[in-house]
């Protein structure tokens, strides 16, 4: 077996690519280095064998998306989803309206959205439950890029999603699930701003809030999800809701979490130094069936 791996060249700080390159090392895998972005499928793959792996770390800048989304389901057909991520887990990377439906077909807490491709009225949207100010964002983007508050129907820009704003919240709670682990931070926002993500403003808290990390857990078990990133806030009335999904985040923010909670045991074990890489491979690995 040999694991081709993919060069996220286009991505720092992060070390994605890097530390799967050291784990593969340092458990003396078989692996080879490829760039997708660059060089073609013919030549990338012109040695592969029934029984190989690719593992990746496909991102959301235009170059790359550009390239990846196309071909994604052709390689994960190639390598009999012998992948990562798997399809349902980079089915709904970047893809904002796709996580609309996901969330709404099985109730998730989410605030009130809705994807708008053609022009609506105030009163339209006051008639559908929606007042300013609203939350409006593209349908791709990270960090909060293409994310905005606005207070009236002149400032929307379609396509978009509008979301439902929640005040008073001075960050967001950042769950990442890896299998049965569960971790996370405190994200604050901005300055001067409602936004959170992006902000680098961190802050690793002793206890995470318990029903978060049940929600998410459950997401994740779900719909298959081996890597996932869930930004949560709280709502008007105090509950939390789940704004958006991710499977890729910045690697060494994970690494930084000092413990996490087994799911299976509900209880927390220490976590030092330990980059989500590590975890994605251990499980990874363990999933492989003999071809």
């Amino acid at each position: 077996m040999k694991i081709y791996l993919h060069c996220d060249v286009l991505y720092r700080p992060d070390k994605w690519y890097e530390r799967f390159e050291f784990i593969f090392k340092k458990l003396n895998i078989n692996y080879k280095l490829v760039d997708l972005i660059h060089n073609s499928n013919d030549l990338v793959f012109s040695d592969y064998r029934d029984g190989d792996c690719l593992v990746g770390r496909f991102g959301h800048l235009r170059k790359d998306k550009a390239v990846i989304k196309p071909m994604y389901d052709s390689l994960s057909k190639k390598f009999k989803n012998r992948i990562f991520p798997k399809h349902n887990t980079y089915y709904y990377y970047d893809e904002k309206d796709k996580q609309i439906n996901l969330f709404k077909n099985n109730n998730y807490p989410t605030p009130k959205k809705i994807y708008l491709e053609n022009y609506i009225t105030d009163n339209e949207l006051k008639i559908m439950g929606y007042k300013y100010p609203l939350v409006m964002k593209k349908t791709y983007g990270a960090g909060s890029e293409n994310i905005s508050l606005i207070d009236s129907n002149d400032e929307i820009s379609y396509p978009c999603i509008l979301e439902e704003f929640c005040p008073n919240n001075d960050g967001d709670i950042r769950i990442n699930v890896i299998g049965d682990r569960v971790m996370g931070f405190k994200r604050y926002n901005r300055p001067n701003d409602f936004r959170a993500s992006g902000s680098g403003i961190i802050e690793y808290i002793e206890e995470l809030p318990w029903e978060c990390c049940e929600i998410a857990n459950q997401i994740s078990k779900e719909n298959n999800f081996e890597s996932m990133a869930y930004d949560f806030v709280k709502d008007s009335k105090g509950k939390w809701v789940l704004l958006e999904i991710s499977y890729t985040y910045v690697d060494f923010t994970v690494r930084d979490c000092k413990y996490f909670y087994n799911m299976k045991t509900k209880l927390k074990e220490p976590k030092n130094n330990i980059y989500p890489q590590d975890f994605i491979i251990e499980d990874f690995l363990s999933s492989l069936k003999p071809i």
